[in-house]
C-alpha cells in the first residue's frame, strides 16, 4: 500500500492567504476587497485565489504584503511563516489609511514594528 501524499503546495499556500485575510480583515474590519487591493493590486484576487492558478510570485507579495501591514496588537497566524515585510506602494497605502479612520484599529504607525521582524528599509528613517 502507498504512502498518501502531502497536500500539493498550492493548497498550503491558499490556506495561508486564507488564514491571513480572515485574522487581519477580523482584527481591523477592513473590507476584504480593499484588502485584496492593496496586498495583490487586484480588488477581485480575494475572490478567485483558492481555485485559479497561484504563482510563487503572487504569494511572496501577498504574504510579504500582510506582514508589513499586520497590527502589532494581533498575533500572525501560527499556520503561516512570516517572511521579511514587502513595501506597499503609497497609492494603496493611502487607500488603507483614508479607511482606517473609518475602521480604526488597522494599522500601526509605519515607524513602529512588531520585534519579530525587522522594518521595511522605508518605514525606518534611521537608516
Amino acid at each position: 500500500m502507498t504512502q498518501p501524499l502531502d497536500p500539493p503546495l498550492i493548497d498550503v499556500a491558499r490556506k495561508a492567504i486564507a488564514a491571513l485575510f480572515q485574522a487581519y480583515c477580523n482584527a481591523t474590519r477592513m473590507p476584504l476587497t480593499l484588502v485584496s487591493e492593496v496586498v495583490s493590486d487586484d480588488r477581485a484576487f480575494v475572490s478567485r485565489y483558492h481555485r485559479s492558478d497561484l504563482r510563487i510570485s503572487s504569494y511572496d507579495r501577498v504574504v510579504g504584503r500582510f506582514s508589513a501591514l499586520w497590527p502589532a496588537h494581533v498575533a500572525w497566524p501560527r499556520s503561516v511563516p512570516r517572511p521579511p515585510p514587502l513595501e506597499v506602494p503609497p497609492e494603496l497605502m493611502s487607500k488603507l489609511s483614508t479607511r482606517e479612520i473609518r475602521y480604526s484599529r488597522a494599522l500601526p504607525p509605519p515607524s513602529r514594528w512588531t520585534a519579530d521582524i525587522p522594518p521595511p528599509a522605508s518605514a525606518n528613517p534611521e537608516t
